[in-house]
């Protein structure tokens, strides 16, 4: 499979209402980003309905400030006969 139907990048900015109340970007509203982009991903490559059945792993490691802009990428990691796992 090409290179552009295993990968997807999106950006967005992150504006005041992405805020939680210490004034920092908001843990699920970025788990929303992802999950939306591996959709995407998973979607192009497959041409089929997908959903997400589980989301592991996720460390937040620095403080996001309003008005940065976030690349979000993801990628087809591996395939099977009723799964594809991204990164």
């Amino acid at each position: 499979m090409p290179e552009n139907f295993s990968k997807t990048q999106q950006f967005k900015v992150v504006f005041p209402k992405h805020l939680n109340p210490n004034g920092t970007f908001f843990g699920g509203e970025a788990m929303q980003w992802m999950d939306e982009v591996a959709f995407i991903t998973a979607t192009r490559y497959t041409r089929q309905r997908m959903i997400t059945v589980k989301i592991e792993n996720v460390r937040f490691l620095k403080q996001i400030l309003p008005n940065i802009i976030l690349e979000i990428t993801r990628r087809i990691a591996k395939t099977g006969n009723v799964k594809i796992f991204i990164n």
